[in-house]
């Protein structure tokens, strides 16, 4: 994703790094409330 951004020198790396921590940081949430779902259901 921002790899290729950079690699074309749409962005420079520092902020191709800062994309791809954010990336991660968002995926890892997501892997976890899919692991772990309870907590985000709504209780009736």
């Amino acid at each position: 994703m921002d790899r290729v951004a950079v690699k074309c020198d749409y962005l420079d790396v520092e902020t191709g790094r800062e994309l791809y921590k954010t990336y991660n940081q968002i995926l890892g949430s997501l892997v976890n409330m899919i692991t772990n779902p309870l907590p985000w259901l709504m209780k009736r």
